[in-house]
């Protein structure tokens, strides 16, 4: 697949978009993440130059390998080697199964394969309904989803996305990219792991508010403080050392923790079920567990043309903390071309996660 990334820190939107594109003059399809006050303008004027492209786009912290800030359009061009289509799934807060049909209509369009076909998305919160609601036309067709909670929304305002000519909210974007010129590959990173104390069961979850009340019975703040030494008040300050982790089978899905909630409960950003297998994690030397990545991709992707990621805010904010941000994406940048985005979660194959790095690699 043929792309090709770039940047403007030009606060007129027009112009911003001339110098983002870098001439590009035939896409075949568009995807842009800009300051929030400029999502509507900027996509619309994508639409105005480019009929019947078709555009993704959202507001937040976006960066193309080591350059990285939310006060700018960066804009990734597909021009060559893809097929793509765009679409949206609406009332995701309540009854998203209404709109599947423009899902599978999307996978026609592309003529999505098992193993070259990505659905890319922008999801503004209710994850885990909008990725079981995405997977019963995905996993069908095997098609692998990739995709980001939106996030650095300003306060008091919507989750907005853009597609095809119109901004919504209460909407999930999403493009459907399909490579004509090899496969797309999929791959996590995880900078956390289960330590050697004993796995525990959700035994009390409250899944409205993503709360888990008691693990093994007894109040999951009690249970975490014993095993970390961390107070109970300062459980949730923890959250860049020691995560919970969904453990299943071989896989581990980290759920990060947001707030206390009512005796002695955790309220999450990710839904913890009833007996639920859950582990306490640990932090791994992240260094080494990059240089795994870039191994594992390598091993996997002889030829890569060019990588779309998304890294967790808790991430981003740890390595920020560790002054490690920019090294990071220096790094990964010399695995391929890599546009990402800086997300409250992120969406892989059938799972919702927190505090994890997912990319699609394309040949």
């Amino acid at each position: 697949m043929k792309s090709k990334f770039g940047i403007s820190k030009n606060v007129d939107f027009a112009k911003a978009v001339t110098e983002a594109l870098g001439g590009v003059s035939n896409p075949i399809g568009l995807v842009y993440i800009c300051p929030y006050e400029m999502i509507e303008s900027v996509g619309n004027e994508l639409t105005n130059r480019f009929p019947g492209v078709p555009v993704l786009g959202t507001g937040g912290i976006c960066y193309y390998n080591d350059t990285i800030d939310d006060k700018h359009l960066q804009i990734m061009a597909v021009t060559g080697g893809a097929k793509m289509t765009a679409g949206v799934i609406k009332h995701i807060r309540r009854a998203p199964l209404s709109e599947i049909y423009t899902l599978e209509k999307s996978v026609q369009e592309v003529g999505a394969g098992a193993d070259n076909t990505i659905c890319l998305e922008f999801c503004p919160y209710n994850e885990e309904v909008a990725t079981s609601t995405l997977n019963v036309v995905l996993e069908k067709h095997k098609i692998s989803l990739i995709g980001g909670s939106i996030f650095d929304v300003p306060e008091g305002k919507d989750p907005l996305v853009f597609v095809n000519g119109q901004v919504y909210k209460d909407t999930l974007g999403y493009m459907m990219i399909k490579n004509t010129e090899g496969k797309v590959h999929m791959f996590k990173e995880n900078i956390y792991a289960p330590t050697d104390n004993p796995v525990h069961i959700a035994t009390k979850v409250d899944l409205n508010k993503r709360e888990l009340c008691c693990l093994d019975g007894r109040p999951a703040a009690q249970v975490y403080s014993e095993e970390t030494g961390v107070p109970v008040n300062q459980v949730c300050d923890n959250v860049f050392v020691n995560p919970f982790g969904r453990v299943v089978g071989d896989e581990v899905y980290i759920a990060s923790m947001k707030e206390p909630g009512t005796n002695g409960g955790l309220i999450n950003y990710k839904k913890i079920y009833e007996n639920d297998a859950i582990s306490i994690l640990s932090v791994l030397d992240y260094r080494e567990v990059a240089e795994e990545t870039k191994r594992n991709i390598r091993s996997k992707v002889s030829n890569p043309s060019c990588m779309i990621s998304f890294n967790c805010c808790f991430r981003y904010l740890f390595f920020n903390s560790e002054n490690y941000t920019i090294e990071y994406l220096k790094n990964m940048a010399t695995v391929a071309p890599n546009f990402g985005y800086i997300a409250g979660g992120e969406q892989y194959l059938n799972q919702h996660v927190n505090q994890t790095m997912v990319c699609a690699v394309f040949d």
